[in-house]
C-alpha cells in the first residue's frame, strides 16, 4: 500500500520555491514572448493547471516507485505535454519528439554539497519513502550539464501595471542559496482537468 505522504513516480505535483509561495510554471498562453520559458510566479497561478508537472523516473520497470535521491528523473508539464530540459543552451520545455535523455534528465538531491552517485534505486526495487510532500527540501540538478535549477531576476514592463520584477528559471553552475524546492501534490480533480486541457489544446 502506498504511503501517499511521500513522493513517488508518475504523480502530478507543483514545485514551490523553498518555503515561499512561488511555483515554477509556464507563462499564461498568449501573454509572454517566451511561451516555453519557465518562470517563478506567485498568487493565483499556484492553483492553475499551467503550474502542474508530472515527476517521472527516466528508466524503471516500476513507474510508480518511491522517488529517491540521485535517481534519474524527468519533469513533464501537464497542460503542454512538454518536458523540462535544455535546448540550444537554454532552459525550456521541449516537445517530446526532441526530448532526448541528455536534454531532459535531472536528479533530486537533498543538498548541493553531496557528490552525485550512480542511480540510487534498482530497477526491481520500489524504493524507500524519503521525499515527503510539503516537507522535504529538494534541489534539482541537470545531469548532462551538472548545473542547478535556479533563477534570474530582471525588471520588465507590464501593460497597465508598469515596471515589475520577474524571476525566470535558468540553469546555473552554482546558483543561489535558496534554489531548493518543496513538492506539493496536486488534487486528483486538478490532474484530471489539466489532462483535459492538454487534449483540447492539442
Amino acid at each position: 500500500i502506498k504511503n501517499t505522504g511521500f513522493v513517488y513516480g508518475g504523480e502530478v505535483l507543483r514545485l514551490f520555491h523553498g518555503n515561499m509561495d512561488q511555483c515554477i510554471t509556464l507563462p499564461q498562453p498568449g501573454v509572454s514572448e517566451h511561451p516555453y520559458s519557465i518562470f517563478y510566479e506567485t498568487g493565483s497561478v499556484c492553483n492553475h493547471a499551467r503550474s502542474l508537472w508530472r515527476l517521472e523516473y527516466l528508466r524503471t520497470r516500476w513507474y510508480g516507485a518511491f522517488m529517491g535521491w540521485n535517481a534519474f528523473v524527468r519533469l513533464r508539464h501537464i497542460t503542454s505535454g512538454r518536458y523540462l530540459g535544455v535546448i540550444n543552451g537554454e532552459l525550456s520545455v521541449i516537445h517530446k519528439d526532441k526530448a532526448d535523455a541528455d536534454a531532459i534528465t535531472f536528479i533530486l538531491t537533498p543538498t548541493k554539497d553531496e557528490k552525485r552517485s550512480t542511480e540510487a534505486e534498482s530497477d526491481d526495487n520500489m524504493g524507500k519513502p524519503v521525499i515527503k510532500y510539503g516537507d522535504t527540501l529538494v534541489y534539482l540538478q541537470h545531469v548532462k550539464s551538472n548545473c542547478w535549477l535556479s533563477y534570474q531576476t530582471y525588471e520588465t514592463k507590464k501593460r497597465g501595471v508598469g515596471k515589475i520584477e520577474e524571476k525566470k528559471a535558468t540553469l546555473h553552475a552554482e546558483g543561489h542559496m535558496d534554489d531548493c524546492f518543496t513538492i506539493v501534490r496536486a488534487q486528483d480533480e486538478e490532474a484530471r482537468s489539466a489532462l483535459v486541457i492538454r487534449k483540447c489544446m492539442s
